[in-house]
């Protein structure tokens, strides 16, 4: 099966900021607030989903030990180039959530930005959750959100440098189908992509429970990010 996101990894800053605007920054900077709220660095965190490094890098700059989470070799291998440019240093893993093992090393684990809409099946779901709970210390922080009904939805965007259609079509239940359809202007010359993947609507009391589950107290939604499409929740780790 395609990796989401791996034919058109390289454009997929320029399309997301050219998507969202001012929106999309403000977000991001009012999650890493949060963050920077729930623990301070020195601090060992883990960024579940973690892109092209949109939170990896600045939370690395802030002085957090950070280990980057991420199944697309493309956009890892973005992320590894532009912490370089940065000058920070990221530990990364090119894996899904599901997968991973870090065995109560983590103070913060972060699963933000629809990093839940992958994990397609109750066994999946519970094996991520299951991944993200038992990487963090006694006492750890986590912050996750869980996007709304409502971010199911296709839109276009048109910009002088983007040409960008958004399709998602229900398939089975909470199940969908998400197309890109996406031209943009890099390097002077207008270039086509297209990806399609399978991403899933999951309530917020099937994800809550599996933390609580597994020792993970959640509180929330947190008010500050009503309105962005998702409702976000901080966690501690009690058991």
């Amino acid at each position: 099966m395609p990796i989401p996101h791996a034919s058109w990894a390289h454009c997929y800053d320029l399309a997301y900021e050219n998507s969202h605007g001012a929106l999309y920054q403000r977000l991001t900077d009012l999650t890493i607030t949060t963050i920077r709220e729930l623990r301070q660095p020195p601090c060992s965190l883990v960024d579940f989903g973690a892109g092209t490094g949109r939170l990896s890098i600045p939370l690395a700059r802030c002085g957090y030990t950070v280990t980057a989470v991420e199944p697309c070799q493309e956009m890892m291998d973005l992320l590894l180039a532009k912490a370089q440019d940065a000058n920070v240093r990221i530990r990364s893993r090119v894996e899904g959530m599901q997968d991973f093992n870090g065995q109560g090393q983590f103070g913060l684990a972060l699963c933000v930005f629809t990093t839940v809409l992958y994990l397609l099946d109750e066994a999946s779901l519970r094996q991520g959750l299951t991944a993200l709970a038992e990487s963090l210390t006694e006492k750890g922080r986590v912050l996750i959100d869980i996007p709304s009904r409502h971010a199911f939805q296709g839109y276009r965007r048109t910009t002088p440098v983007l040409d960008r259609t958004v399709t998602v079509t229900p398939v089975d239940g909470d199940v969908y189908t998400y197309r890109e359809e996406i031209r943009c202007l890099m390097d002077g010359s207008w270039q086509e992509y297209e990806d399609r993947f399978s991403v899933r609507y999951w309530p917020a009391e099937a994800i809550l429970s599996v933390l609580e589950d597994k020792g993970v107290e959640c509180e929330g939604p947190l008010g500050e990010f009503q309105g962005t499409g998702a409702a976000y929740y901080r966690g501690t780790k009690t058991r």
